[in-house]
Formats: structure tokens, C-alpha cells, sequence
């Protein structure tokens, strides 16, 4: 689990490495049974990057800091890149502003940061 600036630099690292090593890191990472990234937004790019590197699709989820896991994309299943995905059962999201106005609906399908 980490945050994308961790996904950016550990990219950085394997392109600096040669054909060999790198072929090294990608084999071991297609032994890690799950890949989270949270805490912000994830940009389409660097899940795309990652993929041919590690083999893996980041999942993708918010809330694991702040307030427990709340939004998530499914572990099984099609996960939609640039989606931090949709409320666990049992949570109900809601969008307001800084007055505590809501914004959209009482519950939230899909939450896209740009």
C-alpha cells in the first residue's frame, strides 16, 4: 500500500535500471497478490506505467487514512482507471462544501478525481 508519489518514484528507480535488473524487479513484483494505492488522486499514467511494469492494476481507494476504508474499487473485478471507485457496503458518501452543503446526491456511485 502507498500513496502514487511512491508509484512515481518507484518507476523512476526501475527506468534507471538496465534491461536485466529490470526484468528482475518486474518478475517479483508479479509475486504480490495486491497493490493499493490511496491517499490521493492516481493519475491514469502512472497506473498505466506500473501495469506493464509490474504486471498489477493499482487498486485504486480513498478514505484508508481519514476515516477507515470507506471507497474502493473492487479487488475482483473491472477497476475503472482515475476512479477512486464506489462506497463499501454499509457507507453512504456524501459530497458537501465547507458550510456542510451537499453538492450532489446522498449517495455517490463514482467519484472522479481530475
Amino acid at each position: 500500500m502507498a500513496v502514487p508519489t511512491i508509484y512515481f518514484k518507484l518507476i523512476s528507480y526501475w527506468k534507471e535500471k538496465d534491461q536485466i535488473e529490470q526484468k528482475i524487479i518486474s518478475e517479483n513484483l508479479k509475486a504480490f497478490r495486491l497493490m493499493v494505492s490511496g491517499s490521493a488522486a492516481l493519475p491514469v499514467s502512472v497506473l498505466e506505467e506500473w501495469k506493464k511494469i509490474s504486471g498489477h492494476t493499482l487498486l485504486e481507494r480513498y478514505g484508508m487514512t481519514e476515516m477507515g476504508m470507506a471507497i474502493s474499487n473492487p479487488y475482483r473485478g473491472k477497476r475503472k482507471p482515475g476512479y477512486i471507485g464506489q462506497p463499501l457496503p454499509g457507507v453512504s458518501i456524501r459530497l458537501a462544501d465547507e458550510r456542510g452543503q451537499s453538492n450532489c446526491c446522498s449517495r455517490v456511485l463514482r467519484v472522479k478525481f481530475k
